[in-house]
């Protein structure tokens, strides 16, 4: 996969301003092939030509740090649930 500067690497150092160099990293393994999947399911014509609709989530009192999304296209559906916390969280999503 082509990336932009290395976007696709999952470094974790970040570069200071006018330097011109960055720090050494150890190299990620996997994640290249990761994205390669990721971008190959987001290039699906669900998500550019279906339609979408933001998912309530209920339950815990931390869901909402959940975010849910269904697409719908030609009789086939997907959901997208987004967790911003550090670690799981449980959920209640009517579909």
């Amino acid at each position: 996969m082509e990336s932009f500067l290395g976007e696709y690497l999952a470094s974790v150092l970040l570069l200071i301003a006018f330097r011109s160099r960055s720090y050494a990293e150890p190299e990620q393994t996997g994640v290249e092939e990761f994205y390669d999947k990721f971008t190959n399911i987001l290039n699906g014509d669900i998500f550019h030509r279906g339609q979408w609709s933001y998912q309530t989530v209920l339950s815990s009192s931390s869901s909402w740090r959940l975010m849910a999304w269904k697409w719908t296209f030609n009789g086939n559906k997907v959901l997208i649930v987004i967790n911003y916390r550090y670690s799981f969280l449980s959920c209640l999503l009517f579909l």
